[in-house]
């Protein structure tokens, strides 16, 4: 397994052991032959004849301890479930022995569960799991367990990536990453994030329906400051989605991205060139920009599309793009939107910026910056829907509709079934023209 080194000592609580070799006497040996050069990278110990040979031997320090010997310069290490002794040696130099009794120590204590106390499952996903745990503090975290065996190349590169690019992101609108472990006996990485209690974006449309204007205005404006300063660092999300969008809790709408699994570095900022872009298929159908589906060269302008995608949901209670999997990406690749009866309610400038978002050439997308700065966004700037008339009572008003012509279709069944109790008047309003005659009405007030 490769190591990432660069994990910002400055931003993780316990960031990875400092690697280090040198010069020691192991113990065992003939006398004359015991010199040996002893390399430690993270947490693996390799012993070698000298620097540029091959290693002799590997010894993994996880479920290890490390003590002072009886002996000057004496370093013993134990199996922790076996009892035994691993590896004994001498540090000739006195001002080399404090140093390397402090890495090796901090190597064998570099585990998830030696820092975090690991609870129930709170989520599953392809990548593994993810946990809730508690700090020695009593601090709630949740902890982005992902099982590394057996990956495809360009799986391991997407995970090693991630471990790479969350400690160098800081970000009041990003879920902020405390901690990563690396585990090569158990083939896993374990990513120690804060815990948010507010569910995500999908969830909450899904349960009360499009958001007004004004949450909507909220969210996206976060949103894009995350992006925006995720693309001035060089950072790709390319999976941006309601899903990845979690609520802090106390406000449903202070939200912070989250799930850089599919998140990758473009060398030239927001702008890259074709043959400099990025070329790899990733993402989420519905979400995914058209260059993504053709598997170009891509920029940060495919998650300016995915916030379009968004914006989309959040204002209509629907997606863009729907069908099978072969639809939503033929509709995709043809910008074919389906702006129903609910954008009749949603001002212009809202419109606007969604068009100006998911459009089919990158070149003319809005970048996070610009999006900002965008007329909708500008106070008073858009029109103003009454409460009466907006996408989320128009939601409800479906959805009640709904459950009524349910209801009828039940008691129809059974009238004509004969099991229907008393009798039914065959002149009762039709559901559906409920269901058209509320949204008409809407419709014909504007």
């Amino acid at each position: 397994m490769t190591v990432v080194h660069n994990c910002g000592p400055g931003v993780l609580r316990h960031p990875p052991p400092e690697n280090m070799d040198g010069l020691v006497l192991l113990d065992g040996i003939r006398l004359g032959n015991t010199a040996r050069f002893l390399s430690l990278q993270t947490t693996v110990l390799e012993c070698k004849r000298n620097r540029d040979t091959p290693g002799k031997g590997v010894l993994n320090l996880l479920n290890h301890s490390c003590v002072k010997g009886k002996r000057r310069g004496h370093i013993l290490i134990y199996n922790n479930n076996t009892g035994r002794k691993s590896l004994s040696f001498t540090v000739p130099k006195t001002e080399d022995y404090e140093v390397w009794l402090a890495r090796l120590r901090y190597a064998c204590n570099w585990q998830v569960d030696r820092h975090y106390a690991l609870g129930r499952e709170i989520g599953k996903g392809g990548f593994g799991s993810v946990v809730r745990a508690k700090t020695t503090a009593g601090e709630d975290v949740a902890v982005k367990i992902i099982n590394v065996k057996n990956r495809a190349p360009h799986e391991m590169h997407l995970i090693f990536k991630e471990i790479e690019l969350l400690p160098r992101i800081a970000h009041p609108n990003i879920v902020k990453v405390h901690d990563i472990f690396i585990d090569e006996e158990e083939s896993t990485v374990s990513i120690v994030m804060e815990l948010l209690r507010g569910g995500d974006m999908l969830d909450f449309v899904n349960d009360y329906g499009p958001l007004t204007e004004e949450k909507a205005r909220t969210v996206m404006r976060q949103l894009f400051a995350a992006l925006h300063y995720l693309h001035s660092q060089g950072i790709v999300h390319r999976d941006v989605k309601p899903e990845n969008i979690l609520s802090r809790g106390g406000d449903k709408f202070t939200i912070a991205l989250t799930d850089f699994g599919l998140a990758d570095e473009v060398s030239d900022g927001e702008f890259v060139v074709a043959d400099r872009g990025m070329k790899s298929s990733a993402g989420t159908v519905g979400y995914m920009a058209p260059e993504i589906i053709l598997n170009q060269s891509h920029t940060s302008a495919v998650d300016l599309w995915a916030c379009g995608v968004v914006l989309f949901i959040l204002l209509s209670g629907k997606k863009p793009f729907w069908g099978s999997n072969e639809q939503i990406i033929a509709k995709t690749l043809s910008v074919d939107i389906d702006f129903g009866r609910e954008f009749k309610l949603i001002s212009a400038e809202a419109v606007s910026l969604l068009k100006s978002l998911i459009n089919g050439r990158p070149h003319k997308r809005l970048t996070a910056r610009t999006a900002l700065l965008h007329k909708w966004f500008a106070p008073n700037a858009h029109r103003v829907v009454s409460r009466s008339k907006s996408p989320r009572i128009l939601w409800r008003k479906v959805q009640i509709g709904t459950m009524f012509l349910m209801t009828f279709q039940r008691r129809m069944s059974e009238f004509s079934s004969g099991s229907g109790s008393g009798s039914f008047r065959l002149d009762t309003p039709s559901p559906m023209s409920i269901i058209d005659i509320s949204i008409r009405n809407t419709s014909e007030a504007e």
